[in-house]
């Protein structure tokens, strides 16, 4: 869920800055939102995966949960890592000549 929130306010962030810096709206302002979806999508796949695993394994429900929570806060670094590199290039670009 906070993957979305900060989807939006980067989406916001990222449309700010991308006025200021003169370039195509279109792509940077929707980067955020198009890569907390493709991150969304694959931390369910991976979350899918290792519940089956866990489940042939014969895990207990405990090592389940807290393996659901590890991956969770890795697909979020990697979401955070994602969108904080794209926002160091979007603000090493040139300002708008007036």
């Amino acid at each position: 869920m906070f993957v979305i929130f900060f989807a939006i306010f980067a989406t916001v962030m990222f449309r700010r800055k991308a006025r200021q810096k003169g370039c195509d709206l279109k792509k940077p302002t929707f980067y955020p939102l198009i890569a907390a979806l493709a991150m969304i999508a694959a931390c369910f796949l991976i979350l899918l995966v290792s519940n089956l695993v866990c489940e042939l394994a014969h895990f207990s429900p405990k090592v389940q949960y807290v393996a659901g929570w590890v991956i969770n806060i890795f697909c979020t670094a990697v979401y955070l890592t994602l969108v904080s590199r794209a926002w160091k290039s979007l603000s090493a670009l040139p300002d708008r000549k007036a």
